[in-house]
């Protein structure tokens, strides 16, 4: 990669051996190049980006493809419908639709409130004392 980042025009920065070549590439991707590289267009059209695209195909092989076909749900099943209503969720920027948030959240409200000894044990106080 570093290789590659030195050799497109525009970048000004050489690469020497006491530099992290991570932190050389943030600084040399941060750097303006004068208008004259995209790095990104230039690395996305590269032999390298396909290289490393073409390695991780043949690692993960078709199980992306076949692990989302066996968590699609089948047509017309709640678990479908459930899919469904997560998506629409998703589409309108929200994880989840308002009923999910509204029960975890409510969730994780009593587990905190419920699982801190102390604040339950001044309550129990002060709910005695007011009482009278």
């Amino acid at each position: 990669m570093v290789d590659f980042l030195s050799a497109q025009k525009g970048v000004r920065r050489e690469a020497n051996q006491d530099n992290n070549p991570a932190a050389w590439m943030l600084d040399v991707l941060a750097e303006d190049t004068g208008g004259d590289t995209d790095l990104a267009d230039a690395f996305a059209a590269s032999a390298l980006a396909r290289d490393g695209l073409a390695a991780a195909h043949a690692a993960v092989g078709d199980g992306v493809t076949e692990k989302r076909r066996r968590d699609t749900p089948a047509p017309n099943t709640p678990a479908a419908a459930a899919t469904a209503r997560a998506q629409a969720a998703a589409a309108e920027g929200y994880a989840a639709d308002w009923i999910t948030m509204l029960r975890v959240c409510s969730w994780r409200a009593a587990l905190s409130y419920w699982r801190n000894p102390g604040y339950v044990r001044l309550v129990c106080v002060l709910g005695r004392r007011l009482e009278g």
